[in-house]
C-alpha cells in the first residue's frame, strides 16, 4: 500500500496533472467571472448614484 504513494505510476501522474490543469482553468474562469461581476456592480452603483 505504501509503495503506491512513494512511486506513482505514469497514469497517476497524468491524472494528477489533468486535475491540476482543470483546477487552474476553473480558477481562471472564476476570477474572470468575479472581475466581470465587480465591474458590472461598479457600473450599476455609478448609474444609480451618479
Amino acid at each position: 500500500m505504501a509503495d503506491q504513494f512513494t512511486e506513482p505510476t505514469t497514469t497517476d501522474e497524468a491524472l494528477a496533472l489533468s486535475v491540476l490543469e482543470s483546477v487552474t482553468v476553473l480558477e481562471a474562469v472564476v476570477r474572470a467571472f468575479h472581475e466581470t461581476l465587480a465591474k458590472r456592480r461598479a457600473a450599476d452603483l455609478h448609474a444609480v448614484h451618479g
